[in-house]
Parts: C-alpha cells; sequence; structure tokens
C-alpha cells in the first residue's frame, strides 16, 4: 500500500504513529512513562502532567472516564467565548485588534479570559487541557487509571475527537491550523514527529543535495516501539475511521497538491 501513496499521505501515516509511540506509550500501560522511558527518550514533562494533557483527554473521548456536569459546562463555556474572540477581537493575519471590554471580563471571569487567551497564543489544546485540570479529582483519576493503555485505533479516534471539540493538540494540528500558511510566508514545512524522512526529502529531493551527505536526526520516538510494521497499526484502523482522519487533513491534501481519496 504504501510504495503507492503520495509522499505526504505516507507522512501522514508516520507521524501518527510517532505521536501514538511517544505521547501514548506505544499502546503499553501508562505507567511505562517512567525516569527509564524518559531517559532512552529525552522526555522532560512529568508523569501528571502528561497525565492531564495526553491521557486523561484520552480517557474521556473513548468513555472510560465519565464527563463530568462541570467538565461539561467548563468546555460549553470555554468554546463559546474562544469563538467570539476570534470573531470579535482578531483579524485575518492573527493579531488582536482590541481586548476585551470590563464588562465582558466582569461576565466572564478573569481566569476563563487568562485561558481563552493561552488557547490564541499557544494553541486551542490549552482549552482542554485547563477543563480536564479543573474537572476531576486528579489524585483519585491518576490512582485508578494508571494501568491503562490505548490501543493505536482508540488514538486516532481521541485525535478525531479533539478536532470536533475545536481543540486539538498542537501535536496533530493540520499544517493548516499550526503553521497558518495563508498568514505568514513558509518556505518549508516539516513535521517533527517524521524529522528524520522530511529532512532527507527536503535535501535530496527537493534542494538537490547528493545523497552522500546525511543528516542525522530522529525523532525521540524511534527505537522504542513494539516492534510493529506500520501495516501491523493501521490493520485494525476500520475505513470509516481511516476516512474520518482524511477528512481532517483535508486541506493539508490541497495545500500540497495531493488527493487524499487513496486509502
Amino acid at each position: 500500500m504504501f510504495s503507492r501513496l503520495p509522499y505526504l499521505f505516507t507522512q501522514l501515516l508516520e507521524f501518527s504513529l510517532c505521536i501514538s509511540r511517544d505521547k501514548f506509550i506505544d499502546g503499553k500501560p501508562i505507567f511505562h512513562y517512567n525516569n527509564e522511558w524518559r531517559n532512552n527518550t529525552n522526555s522532560i514533562e512529568p508523569w501528571d502532567t502528561r497525565f492531564v494533557q495526553y491521557w486523561l483527554p484520552a480517557l474521556i473521548s473513548t468513555g472510560s472516564v465519565t464527563q463530568t456536569p462541570q467538565f461539561k459546562d467548563m468546555l460549553r463555556n470555554i468554546k463559546k467565548v474562544y469563538q467570539r474572540f476570534v470573531k470579535n477581537y482578531m483579524s485575518q493575519t492573527g493579531v488582536l485588534l482590541a481586548r476585551p471590554s470590563k464588562e465582558e471580563e466582569e461576565v466572564y471571569g478573569v481566569k476563563l479570559i487568562e485561558i481563552i487567551y493561552n488557547m490564541l497564543y499557544i494553541g486551542p489544546h490549552i482549552g482542554m487541557f485547563e477543563t480536564c485540570n479543573n474537572s476531576y479529582n486528579l489524585t483519585n483519576t491518576m490512582e485508578r487509571f494508571k494501568n491503562t493503555s490505548f490501543t493505536f485505533s482508540q488514538f486516532l479516534r481521541h485525535v478525531v475527537w479533539t478536532h470536533e471539540q475545536g481543540m486539538p493538540d498542537m501535536h496533530w494540528m493540520t499544517y493548516t491550523e499550526n503553521c497558518d500558511p495563508c498568514r505568514m510566508r513558509l518556505d518549508y514545512i516539516l513535521k517533527l514527529e517524521t524529522v528524520q524522512e522530511e529532512i532527507k526529502h527536503l535535501f535530496h529531493h527537493v534542494l538537490g543535495f547528493p545523497e552522500k551527505i546525511s543528516f542525522p536526526v530522529r525523532h525521540r520516538s524511534v527505537g522504542h516501539s513494539l516492534g510493529h510494521s506500520d501495516r501491523q497499526y493501521y490493520a485494525n484502523v476500520s475505513p470509516e475511521l481511516m476516512h474520518r482522519i482524511l477528512h481532517i487533513y483535508r486541506h493539508d491534501f490541497a495545500l500540497f497538491g495531493y488527493k487524499h481519496d487513496v486509502y
């Protein structure tokens, strides 16, 4: 299958695997994210930070953790205010045109306004992080789910779910969202999760450097997988799920001039 696919499509498949291997411990129980794992992969995030940023949202998206009333209310409020800010206060170049009024700060609260600002400046995933961080007893939830693990299909469904919420993590945002090529000039866009393959493609096939020149770069997840091939990871991904993933990244394919109906 992979030999017939356009370059961007193969990279989409590959960086999905890299994220799953790195952030979701390649299907292992999440307690494996320990000092040894961090040292081997040069990871710096504490276990509890990863739990709130990646694993708790995934537990919620898979239904393993129930959405509490507080979670639902906070997520709904963040979505509403974030969309209002984007519509009323951001220019087409991404610059904030004005600050919210004091009346709005009084209505929404300083804390919510701060979350929205961080979503604008850092990324929309901040909204999900803050919602999870403020809606659950984290100590009890961490202890209860420390032995949990995520399949690759569960990870992909989580990617779909976060996009549906309008709060995808920066690691699986689309190129068009993350790099925003309509607002800024970019000569080349490389993805960190597949940096070794992309550096090779850029320097040898785009810039014309000879093959003998090598660039010893690799993503930190390399060498820490369960030994499965790419085909094995995607063997259990349903066509329905794959089509949903491809639909999310459809603008990336258009940006690079590729068709995405190849699965």
